[in-house]
């Protein structure tokens, strides 16, 4: 049998979920012909879908090498640098996918989506307009043009595209709450509430619509259900520091550079990351404890946190109910990153961590923040609003202390700043 063959019927068996004996012929076959860059191509995917990343990357490169026009390659490598959150590498591997096949739709979004991610909104623009001339109904793009416009204060261009979107009912592959989020942008929270209305008729189950409905009409819950959060950050996991550092996304630093000033050079024993998404709090606090714990309840986020390496343990749980299973005053510190603003009612996080604190220990948070002494506020986005007022007085009632309080910008949301407070809890010693 000729190797081509072998390879193609290798390939059948590996897309029919036979990794083992897929991955037994491509060793085979890169036994004898250790170039073979279809070969090579193959197993870097097999490598990536057993985790192992760097060996992907190594096999593609080699692949490239042999075969440098193969713009399936490139394209291939960009998905796999960008699910290991390094987006300018991502980036140019999909420009160089794009250069060597210009009229590939998909090839073309893939440059375009990531464009946006890292705020190139006039870049993102260019591709998905050239896009849009190959394939004017194509959903993606009018989706991402959508967006992209709104970032430019684009109304027109970007109600056209929303309408594009949904032309023909609910498009099943796109989340239609950041379309609603644009019409609140430009003044249209009528429309934007018709049309998250049409869009849960079509999916009555889905929990990202049903929430942010809810929230469009400003109808105040506890805090965001398991649900939602667990979907729309899934969702979001593989994009999320791209996106986030694109937004001058600062609250993961906020609170590394608080904790370290109030700890100083004393080292604690365990911290507690509550929400800790893909990690981006835990460089900061690493140096800081002999032991650090992240709990989130993403799964997808959690797979990105363990990438890093820096945590002791990963616990997929809501963190209230961690809270409550905790060890009694285990925690010499707990942190909570643009986490809080899921929560309209903080009183059940602060029992909980009035629990699980030791007698002097700290809780360190953010929450975005309104002016004045009223309660929370549920706001367009599906999160809450705090006033520093309501915090203090909710922590009091805890039996925790406010020490520090300051507002700063945690990052950008359609071009203007999100206010935040950045504060800092005490669990009173003798509490």
């Amino acid at each position: 049998m000729e190797t081509d063959e072998k390879l193609d019927k290798a390939i059948a068996r590996h897309q029919e979920g036979d990794l083992d004996g897929a991955g037994a012929v491509y060793e085979a076959i890169l036994k004898d012909d250790p170039e073979n860059h279809r070969a090579l191509s193959a197993s870097a995917i097999l490598a990536h879908q057993r985790g192992k990343s760097d060996e992907a990357i190594g096999l593609l490169e080699r692949a490239i090498a042999a075969a440098p026009t193969e713009a399936g390659y490139h394209n291939n490598l960009g998905n796999i640098y960008r699910r290991k959150a390094r987006p300018e590498k991502a980036l140019e591997c999909y420009r160089k996918a794009a250069a060597l096949e210009p009229t590939n739709v998909e090839t073309l979004c893939n440059v375009g989506s990531l464009c946006r991610r890292l705020s190139l909104n006039e870049d993102a623009r260019e591709i998905f307009e050239t896009v849009k001339k190959l394939a004017p109904d194509h959903p993606e793009t009018n989706h991402n043009l959508a967006l992209v416009y709104a970032s430019l204060d684009m109304e027109k261009e970007a109600l056209d595209c929303i309408e594009a979107c949904h032309a023909e009912g609910v498009p099943r592959e796109l989340v239609p709450t950041y379309h609603a989020r644009v019409l609140t942008r430009f003044g249209r929270r009528d429309a934007a509430i018709a049309l998250l209305e049409r869009c849960l008729a079509a999916r009555p189950d889905d929990p990202e619509i049903s929430y942010e409905l809810t929230a469009m009409k400003g109808e105040l819950g506890a805090r965001a259900p398991d649900d939602y959060v667990r979907k729309h950050f899934d969702g979001f996991a593989e994009g999320f520091d791209s996106q986030l550092a694109s937004l001058d996304y600062s609250a993961p630093k906020l609170v590394g550079d608080l904790a370290t000033t109030l700890i100083g050079e004393h080292k604690l024993r365990l911290i507690l990351d509550l929400g800790c998404g893909t990690g981006l709090v835990g460089p900061y606090l690493r140096p800081l404890c002999e032991q650090l714990v992240g709990v989130d309840l993403s799964r997808g986020m959690l797979r990105f946190a363990e990438a890093r390496k820096i945590y002791d343990d990963l616990v997929e749980m809501e963190l209230t109910q961690a809270l409550q299973e905790a060890p009694e005053r285990a925690f010499d510190l707990a942190t909570a990153a643009d986490t809080l603003c899921y929560f309209g009612d903080l009183g059940g996080v602060f029992t909980g961590l009035a629990r699980a604190l030791r007698p002097g220990g700290a809780f360190i948070g953010t929450v975005e923040w309104h002016e004045g002494d009223e309660g929370p506020k549920i706001l367009d986005s599906g999160r809450y609003s705090h006033s520093e007022a309501y915090v203090q007085a909710t922590a009091e009632s805890a039996g925790l202390a406010m020490r520090i309080a300051q507002i700063h910008d945690l990052r950008m949301e359609f071009g203007f700043p999100v206010k935040g407070l950045v504060f800092a809890l005490e669990n009173p010693a003798g509490h």
